[in-house]
């Protein structure tokens, strides 16, 4: 068995299949909840959403010194269960005022950006804010670690000589 872990490929495919599992149990929990994490630097919010099988980054950006309510200089983690609200809310393609940058779509397979602007109402406030979303399914690093993990696994060393 030690043989089989000689040299830098083996382990470094064993590690690879470690993450490609961990991303894959995330994957399955998004089916399910809605995680976000949800952090501020400087004078914009962003949020790590992970919901129905994707991993998105949201950035919201005010055009004024007022951030949009719920947003806080402390990181936090918010999970909740994914209901069809949830669902819409975070669609970014669902074909209202947003400005997609790009997109590649097939089936549920989405990837890209998009970027749109609010105007908050009071009671949450007066402000306008610009939303920039990334989006990539999960099963896209999944399946690249998976294929990296078996190329380095069962790479077959030449014989020095």
């Amino acid at each position: 068995m030690r043989e089989f872990f000689h040299g830098w490929r083996r382990k470094a495919g064993v590690v690879t299949l470690v993450m490609a599992c961990v991303i894959f149990v995330v994957w399955m929990r998004s089916l399910f909840v809605v995680d976000r994490v949800i952090f501020s630097h400087q004078q914009s919010g962003h949020a790590i959403l992970s919901m129905d099988g994707f991993c998105s980054w949201l950035s919201v950006t005010p055009f004024s010194d007022v951030m949009p309510p719920g947003w806080s200089l402390q990181p936090r983690w918010v999970p909740s269960p994914l209901t069809d609200n949830a669902r819409r809310n975070y669609d970014i393609f669902n074909g209202n005022d947003n400005d997609v940058h790009w997109r590649w779509h097939w089936d549920r397979f989405n990837f890209g950006a998009v970027s749109s602007e609010t105007i908050g109402t009071p009671p949450n406030g007066n402000y306008i804010r610009r939303h920039e979303i990334w989006q990539t399914p999960y099963w896209c690093p999944v399946l690249f670690l998976t294929a990296l993990s078996a190329y380095l696994i069962l790479w077959k060393p030449r014989k020095r000589g």
